[in-house]
């Protein structure tokens, strides 16, 4: 642990494969105040979704990867070498994770008219 009492976390918990990154379950226990060993049962339940965004233009090689579980929201940045440059967490307490904060957003296509 550092001075402020976190967990000082390796700067490369992140590797790419040919299906894109892989993330050390220690990084995303930690992020959603979850076990490590309980994070690939959470993901083979959907109990934790993620959602990986590729930057463009000047952020080209850079990735961010989020992560959302009950009611957090947890975010890393990464280079294409899998170092981390930035992690925050968002906790709602007892309120739900807002659909918006889930980076998705479904909405209907309009019906063609006959």
């Amino acid at each position: 642990m550092d001075k402020s009492g976190s967990r000082k976390i390796n700067h490369h918990l992140v590797e790419f494969d040919d299906d894109g990154p892989v993330v050390n379950a220690v990084l995303v226990g930690d992020l959603l105040n979850i076990p490590a060993d309980q994070v690939p049962h959470h993901i083979r339940q959907g109990s934790i979704t993620t959602l990986c965004e590729a930057g463009i233009d000047e952020h080209d090689g850079e990735f961010r990867l989020s992560f959302f579980h009950g009611n957090r929201r947890a975010q890393i940045e990464v280079n294409s070498k899998g170092l981390l440059s930035n992690r925050t967490v968002i906790d709602f307490g007892d309120k739900p994770l807002p659909a918006s904060l889930r980076g998705v957003q479904v909405t209907q296509a309009p019906k063609k008219e006959s």
